[in-house]
């Protein structure tokens, strides 16, 4: 046995979405795996762990079960002594670091999978968070971050009290995401009671606020009275209440479909004509790598993250937040423009090679091999 790691995050969902492979490697090298977090919903199974501990901790701030949540943590902490903690989300990084100052567990390494503060977000946000950030950064060893405007701040900001370190987000599997053939897309969307008629936009992310899929559904309602074979796919867990109303107020029940959770992403991708992106703010969204992988055209709102994986009229095309007009234009051009649909799609392949979760895995390699024997 080389050690032990520990794995924090706020929800298991997080973990088994996007640390996986790194929990995965971990193994493999001989290292004995923990993770930590709440199992709220289920998006996935975590499959790689030696032990999981259910933590109790909230997504709100306020919330008074973080208290408990970090009386865990110390807990947990000082009965297996880990040789190395990965903590990620606000919470679960918050509550963790504080947890390893108590117990004197070190190294602390931090991903910032996008901070609360960034151009555009409201001075509450720059007020609390980036306090909090630049607070916490003393009880940490390293700062992870996955876009270039977060690695600006934190080298600005940050470096003079912990390291900073850039890295290509967590990651695509292209073994796992890839263009699938005519004949593979087209039953897929027979699977899905579609057509190849339809001109299908699909968004991939949890139903919530910042991802602002209403936004996508207002837009649908004019869309379809242009082309009644316009379709919205919604792929994420969320409630699903607040959606369907909206779905209903619009008559887009033919239209607009809340898919849930779904395993088979790159069958969804594959079908789909263009890869679509309504968020307030990003880190560095897998779900548009994943489209890229796919061979697809991206819409997204030019925001952090969105700027960093698409270049405007290369491989997509960007809009700004809440833009109804400038979203449904480019729709319609890429609708009418199968040609620039294609070549967006080409461009999109090589541009997202450097996102290759080997690629990445070799990242982290290097920032865990400065603590830990691997």
């Amino acid at each position: 046995m080389k050690g032990k790691i520990l794995f924090i995050a706020h929800m298991d969902s997080h973990i088994a979405c996007f640390h996986q492979p790194f929990l995965k490697w971990f193994q493999e090298q001989g290292f004995i795996v923990h993770v930590a977090s709440n199992q709220i919903e289920q998006a996935g199974t975590i499959k790689y762990y030696d032990q999981k501990f259910q933590v109790d901790l909230q997504k709100s701030p306020y919330s008074l079960k973080n208290i408990k949540a970090y009386k865990q943590l110390k807990k947990i902490m000082l009965d297996n002594k880990y040789d190395l903690v990965h903590v990620h989300t606000p919470m679960g990084s918050i509550i963790g670091r504080l947890a390893a100052k108590a117990t004197n567990t070190k190294p602390v390494i931090y991903t910032a999978h996008g901070f609360h503060f960034y151009r555009g977000a409201s001075f509450i946000n720059w007020l609390l968070y980036y306090r909090i950030e630049k607070l916490f950064s003393r009880i940490t060893n390293e700062i992870i971050v996955i876009n270039d405007e977060d690695y600006n701040i934190a080298k600005k900001r940050f470096n003079r009290v912990c390291k900073i370190t850039k890295v290509h987000g967590v990651g695509v599997d292209l073994k796992h995401y890839y263009p699938q053939t005519p004949e593979v897309i087209e039953t897929n969307r027979q699977n899905l009671g579609l057509s190849k008629d339809d001109f299908i936009l699909t968004c991939i992310g949890r139903l919530v606020k910042d991802k602002n899929q209403t936004f996508m559904i207002k837009v649908m309602k004019d869309l379809v009275k242009i082309n009644k074979n316009f379709k919205l796919l919604l792929v994420g867990l969320g409630n699903k209440n607040l959606y369907q109303k909206l779905i209903n107020k619009y008559n887009l029940n033919d239209n607009v479909f809340l898919l849930g959770f779904r395993e088979d992403i790159n069958d969804i991708i594959n079908l789909s004509d263009i890869i679509v992106s309504s968020s307030l703010h990003e880190g560095l969204p897998r779900n548009i790598m994943e489209g890229m992988a796919c061979g697809k055209p991206v819409i997204a709102t030019s925001v952090r993250g969105h700027t960093d994986l698409i270049i405007d009229n290369v491989n997509g095309y960007l809009f700004k937040v809440n833009d109804h007009k400038g979203f449904e234009e480019r729709v319609l051009y890429l609708y009418n423009h199968e040609d620039v649909r294609k070549e967006f799609g080409e461009r999109s392949l090589k541009m997202v090679e450097k996102y290759n979760l080997e690629h990445v895995l070799e990242e982290m390699k290097a920032v865990y091999g400065k603590y830990i024997e691997v």
